[in-house]
């Protein structure tokens, strides 16, 4: 199993290039979500109240203690839209998350441990969890995002640490714990280098290791594929009807502007009008009365037989 493609091939196992997963390094809002915002959630029922209640009350909690946690579930919930996204609720409004599939599924891991010929062991899930936050951790500090205070992946690491110093066993080429937990402690022990060059695609969440960059600097790459930039960067419904309105606003005052001219023409070569008088009646048919220089000279021709 190589090092760095095998590891990273097991933690990007459930995502997928252009598609906005849940776990993605999140900093700024979308500008525009892929599915529209999902109605309110309703309140929760007597029933789901009632069994808060008996939850809370098995694990000790005084009368005040689960009225707050019962008022967190009220106001942080989720909901999966018809398109398979994850919405959340912060203050009773919804909020994108991204892609309702997160996780490997079963098939992801059994195609990966065939391929690398590993026996199935139940403990896929753990693995990738661990394996997927510690990759998270480096990421998130090379992106500059605050870390949380509760941030366990330190211990993660030093599990993964200790276990190799201790247990002889821990090798590549036997079970997938132990091939995992010798290339987290090749990688973090051996290839320092390499931790500052691991992003995570602000997009579908891959991870990767960005190539070595000649000179000073270190690399700014944001997305793993120019698919995910591009989803990423799709502008709001808002901004795109303001676009819209604004080209229609500005192609509406250059088209006025033109009708003026042909207007005083008009007005001053076929209807005899002075050129100060001209002016007044292209501005007033223009602005006040909304008419087209194309509409009046039509009707004009058909009146007076004017041409």
């Amino acid at each position: 199993m190589n090092l760095f493609k095998g590891i990273l091939e097991f933690a990007n196992l459930p995502f997928k290039k252009g598609v906005l997963s849940a776990f993605r390094p999140i900093v700024n809002p979308l500008k525009r979500t892929p599915t529209k915002e999902p109605e309110p959630l309703n309140d929760l029922s007597a029933e789901t109240i009632k069994s808060l209640t008996e939850y809370y009350k098995g694990l000790g909690y005084t009368r005040d203690a689960i009225n707050r946690a019962i008022a967190e579930h009220k106001s942080n919930r989720g909901v999966v839209d018809h398109k398979g996204y994850s919405w959340i609720t912060e203050n009773g409004k919804p909020v994108f998350a991204g892609h309702g599939k997160c996780y490997p599924t079963a098939e992801e891991f059994n195609i990966f441990l065939g391929k690398y010929g590993f026996p199935p062991t139940g403990k896929e899930f753990e693995l990738w969890n661990k394996v997927f936050y510690i990759f998270s951790y480096l990421a998130r500090i090379n992106m500059g995002i605050e870390l949380s205070e509760y941030e366990e992946s330190p211990y993660l690491i030093g599990e993964f640490l200790r276990k190799y110093e201790k247990d002889n066993r821990v090798r590549f080429g036997g079970s997938l714990e132990s091939t995992i937990c010798a290339c987290i402690y090749g990688f973090w022990e051996k290839r320092k280098d390499l931790h500052s060059r691991l992003k995570q695609c602000k997009c579908c969440g891959t991870f990767w290791i960005v190539e070595k960059r000649k000179g000073r600097g270190k690399p700014k790459s944001v997305f793993c594929d120019e698919v995910c930039g591009k989803k990423f960067g799709e502008s709001s419904r808002e901004d795109i009807n303001k676009r819209v309105s604004t080209g229609r606003d500005r192609n509406k005052r250059n088209r006025q502007k033109a009708d003026i001219q042909e207007f005083e023409k008009w007005l001053i070569d076929k209807e005899k009008f002075l050129p100060r008088e001209a002016k007044e009646r292209a501005y007033k048919l223009v602005y006040e009365c909304g008419e087209t220089f194309r509409n009046y000279k039509r009707k004009t021709s058909l009146k007076y037989g004017i041409s």
